[in-house]
């Protein structure tokens, strides 16, 4: 009798020491993205006349024509305000922002954003985020005209696992692209983004999922036993 109190006790010590664990590791960090809804500019006066300014925005024109608009209403998905990113038809465009996290190897990442498109009629062409870690793209994302939600916003994901080399800042950059890749001609139909996240989350040491291994299993046999 006091042998199965006593691996009773080991028991539920090891497994609530798993539950723990598991808890631990399923949190995410937020890392901060600077105006990632693009609400920080009044646009609702002239939803068209807003090119993106560096410095203003948050966020890096590269080249093209890439606005901040002001939709009136909510496109859906998890929109968090008015605005969003607008590519216009007929016009090429690239945008980025460098973060101030950097790549943790002993973590995993996990980028988020809302894209689609406004536009009822045929769009050509689609879109591209790549995520970067210093100079080097680590993940993208390619959303074909096929992949855009029409006359609403869905969201799309993008995770990424370093590799032991990988290093530096991160860079979240998104260009359009036209029928062949970037587009510098003419396209027709609009692409839209807005609400872009990214979360970090810690990859478990071995030690950690050997103590959560020895716990289900004795939570296993001390079952068997009972039964």
């Amino acid at each position: 009798m006091e042998r199965n109190v006593i691996s009773g006790i080991r028991s539920i010590t090891l497994g609530a020491a798993a539950i723990g664990i598991i808890s631990v590791v399923a949190q995410a960090a937020p890392i901060t993205i600077l105006n990632p809804s693009f609400e920080d500019r009044n646009t609702n006066y002239n939803p068209w006349a807003f090119r993106m300014v560096t410095g203003t925005d948050s966020w890096t024109e590269d080249t093209g024509n890439v606005y901040v608009e002001y939709t009136g209403a909510s496109l859906g998905g998890t929109q968090d305000g008015l605005n969003d990113v607008l590519f216009d038809q007929g016009a090429y465009g690239k945008f980025h922002q460098t973060l101030t996290a950097s790549v943790d190897t002993s973590k995993t990442y996990e980028l988020k954003w809302l894209g689609g498109t406004i536009s009822t009629g045929t769009v050509q062409g689609g879109y591209i985020v790549r995520l970067y870690a210093g100079a080097n793209v680590v993940a993208s994302l390619v959303q074909n005209p096929g992949d855009l939600s029409v006359g609403t916003l869905s969201e799309k994901t993008l995770n990424y696992t370093p590799q032991p080399a990988d290093s530096g800042l991160f860079k979240i950059e998104v260009e359009r692209l036209g029928l062949s890749g970037p587009q510098s001609g003419s396209v027709n139909g609009y692409v839209n983004v807005d609400n872009f996240r990214m979360n970090e989350t810690a990859v478990p040491e071995p030690a950690s999922m050997a103590l959560l291994g020895l716990g289900a299993s004795a939570l296993v046999m001390r079952r068997r036993r009972m039964a």
